[in-house]
């Protein structure tokens, strides 16, 4: 089967008791059906009645792979122990399905796989983001991953227009990475196209390659220059939706404590809790100009890679077609998650940025993504408030949306 692959990806190897954010840690661990199957026949022993004892099955749940999780000491797994208990113990193939294959993102597309890593891993978010090249991507020898793929897109399905889903695609990642557009212009730019392809209605889908034909077009000619520079910043209204979202995040269940530090030096650089909120813009303002720009200026890369890893994981814009966890969301509903998950990092480095004054490099930035991201990725819960909460605040349109990614 032919697999597809960002150049990292066959770069990866898991660095066990010298990660600095073990995945043993900080959520729940998801036990499949046969795994657990594979437990209860294990001959008795130590190990065994505690896997019994510490495994619970989830009795409401209709689905294999979310067949059981395991009760945790604290924040911790009980078999974690600097190692994997179970693996060092029984070996890789008692592992679960999740276990054995984070942190790597799994999707087939029609009858071929892509593979990613979930910046949630330091080491994956290493080998993402670090590199100034722009990201690209290859046929790799990956073996055939165990259990089943969790998400699927078939272009065959009618429901949305899958049939251009690669054109789309490529074009969103060839957009995401013109260095000759400052990256917020590459993501208004972004949100224009997603408007247009969202309103058309099925019968208009045969029209979508000369759609992107023309925007193409148009980003080469320059068209969007004197338009860009019209969306005027308003630094009060991005300020206070970013602390909104970030602050309920922080306030969530299971907040891992890197992102709720982060967060809370950035509070501490604008003045949130001590200072008059207009105040708070300013010293904002002033990090952003003094400190964040610099760095974004050597490093700007870092972002982008972000997206494009996004991009490309989540099977942006259309998203699966089947999924375990899927949440059904229009093309435009997926920019605005794009566009919020763009805004909440950029506000983090802007504020950490200025917490140090301008003594952020690039290893500091990558720390603060993959928290972001553990804190973010996997909690599809919080995911769907972002869409939503923005839609009920009126700014589901890319004038308000460019509010929050233009400083």
């Amino acid at each position: 089967m032919k697999i597809l692959a960002p150049e990292y990806y066959d770069k990866f190897r898991c660095i066990g008791a010298l990660c600095t954010d073990s995945c043993c840690t900080g959520w729940d661990v998801v036990i499949d059906k046969i795994t657990h199957d594979k437990y209860r026949q294990l001959p008795p022993g130590p190990l065994q009645d505690t896997l019994m004892q510490r495994i619970k099955v989830d009795s409401a749940s209709t689905s294999e792979q979310l067949y059981a999780t395991v009760e945790l000491d604290g924040e911790v797994c009980p078999f974690f122990e600097g190692l994997c208990r179970i693996q060092t113990t029984l070996g890789e193939n008692y592992l679960s399905h999740t276990c054995a294959t984070y942190p790597r993102a799994q999707n087939k597309v029609d009858g071929s796989l892509e593979y990613s890593l979930y910046l949630s891993c330091p080491e994956a978010a290493r080998l993402a983001l670090s590199s100034p090249d722009k990201m690209a991507y290859q046929a790799t020898d990956g073996k055939t991953p165990r259990g089943n793929i969790l998400s699927l897109l078939s272009t065959r399905d009618n429901s949305k227009s899958y049939r251009h889903f690669q054109l789309i695609r490529n074009f969103v990642i060839d957009l995401l990475q013109n260095r000759d557009l400052p990256l917020w212009q590459r993501l208004i730019i972004l949100g224009f196209t997603m408007k247009k392809l969202d309103e058309l209605a099925r019968g208009e889908y045969p029209l979508i390659p000369k759609i992107l034909e023309g925007f193409e077009g148009s980003i080469k000619e320059g068209a969007y220059t004197e338009l860009l520079t019209n969306f005027a910043p308003d630094l009060e209204l991005q300020l206070q939706v970013t602390t909104i979202l970030l602050n309920h995040r922080l306030q969530e269940t299971r907040c891992p404590e890197r992102f709720a530090e982060y967060y809370n030096k950035v509070l501490s650089d604008i003045g949130y809790e001590t200072e008059p909120f207009s105040v708070s813009v300013k010293h904002y303002s002033k990090s952003y100009q003094d400190y964040y720009l610099p760095f974004e200026a050597k490093y700007g890369y870092i972002l982008e890679n972000y997206l494009v890893n996004y991009v490309f994981k989540s099977l942006f814009p259309l998203g699966p077609t089947t999924s375990l966890y899927k949440n059904e969301r229009s093309l435009y509903a997926e920019y605005i998650l794009l566009v919020c998950n763009f805004a909440l990092v950029k506000t983090l480095l802007v504020g950490m940025a200025g917490y140090y004054e301008g003594n952020i490099g690039p290893d500091e930035a990558i720390s603060i993504i993959q928290n972001y991201s553990k804190a973010v990725e996997h909690n599809l819960g919080y995911q769907q408030k972002l869409v939503q909460f923005i839609e009920a605040s009126n700014m589901a349109s890319n004038a308000a949306l460019a509010i929050l990614i233009k400083n």
